[in-house]
């Protein structure tokens, strides 16, 4: 196997610190941002539903918009749709999953691709603040029917001021050996950045993620990916191209605290029985930082919380990195969990508002 970007770790799901933001996006005096944006599984089978969850962000003020989530067919026409009118983002806050944003495919669709679209209104629909028109992709598969590989999620994400995205690829058809692709292109439709993975054997129902690196330089940037056949020494040819998968706008504008850096001890992957913690290390780029929060939690597949450890009344002093340890509950059954990390301001007696939220952070991998 073949990895194009050297710096890069492929995993079922890529290890992922950064702070919580996607690309910013203006209407007027409007300033929210679409976070993320994921459904629950890469297929169903005829008469069963699948779920979409989208997270928003407003980092400067409190902003009332009109969310939409629109559900389409493989010719770009509207299946499903939900929204909601006259919500307010509040400023520094991330929408909370599984909900409110949530919508659900209707059970009665035919065999076929479906693609999940979400836009940003102004109230009453009185003009458009943001459009994406391609957010995560799911199958209807009939019995005995094989899949495909379809984009289950994407995260834009901020790493200490310097932009990326990750895309997460699940494979809803039989195991195949297959390239996969994630590009950044500049405004002047030139390629500027590129990972993939060449040659790996994607195992029928399991997930790839690719995370590429953009740049904090102003500019109107966006990212593509493709998957292809496995050639040799060359790359096969090409089965699916998504040619406008995430715009933004970069701001040269870097970070003052975030995400540094995350380990499990003894490792991301143990048998049932072995004993783990994950240490997450936060930063200040300016010290000294205001009174934080630092926090860490753990959760199953099921977005279901099962630990949590916090610092809390931190200042940076210096630039020196601050690690939260979260020990593990004992005897975690066979299975994959999501690290997450949230930086708050300090409230008293309780705690104040969120300032980031890290929604994956690392993954641990139980299995005998």
């Amino acid at each position: 196997m073949a990895v194009g970007n050297s710096s890069f770790r492929i995993r079922t799901v890529a290890v992922a610190l950064f702070w919580a933001i996607s690309s910013l996006l203006l209407a007027g005096d409007y300033e929210v941002y679409l976070i993320s944006g994921f459904e629950t599984v890469p297929s169903v089978s005829p008469g069963h539903s699948n779920a979409f969850f989208a997270r928003f962000n407003s980092p400067n003020t409190d902003n009332t918009v009109l969310i939409d989530i629109e559900l389409l067919n493989s010719s770009n026409q509207k299946v499903a749709q939900a929204f909601w009118d006259n919500v307010t983002i509040k400023k520094g806050g991330v929408t909370s999953l599984p909900g409110p944003f949530s919508a659900f495919s209707p059970a009665s669709l035919p065999v076929g691709t479906y693609h999940w679209a979400v836009g940003i209104f102004k109230p009453g629909w009185s003009g458009l603040i943001m459009w994406r028109g391609f957010v995560a992709s799911f199958m209807v598969i009939a019995p005995g029917q094989a899949g495909d590989i379809v984009i289950q999620s994407q995260e834009f994400q901020n790493i200490l001021g310097f932009n990326a995205l990750a895309v997460q690829f699940s494979n809803a058809g039989p195991t195949k050996t297959i390239t996969l692709d994630l590009e950044l292109f500049n405004s002047a439709s030139q390629r500027i950045g590129q990972v993939f993975i060449n040659g790996v054997e994607f195992y029928s129902g399991t997930s790839i993620s690719l995370k590429l690196n953009a740049t904090n330089v102003s500019g109107t940037y966006t990212y593509k990916a493709g998957v292809f056949s496995a050639g040799t020494p060359t790359w096969g040819s090409l089965l699916q191209w998504y040619n406008d998968l995430w715009e933004f706008e970069a701001e040269d504008e870097p970070s003052d605290l975030g995400l540094d850096s995350a380990t499990f001890t003894p490792g991301d992957q143990v048998a049932p029985s072995v004993p783990v913690s994950a240490t997450v290390f936060f930063r200040s780029q300016s010290p000294p930082s205001k009174t934080v929060i630092l926090d860490v939690e753990l959760y199953n597949t099921a977005n279901q919380k099962i630990g949590q450890a916090f610092q809390d009344n931190v200042v940076f002093t210096s630039t020196d990195a601050i690690g939260v340890t979260l020990a593990f509950p004992s005897g975690l059954p066979a299975g994959t969990y999501i690290l997450k990390a949230g930086v708050f301001n300090q409230g008293s007696p309780e705690w104040g508002s969120l300032i980031y939220w890290y929604d994956s952070v690392g993954q641990l991998i139980v299995a005998p």
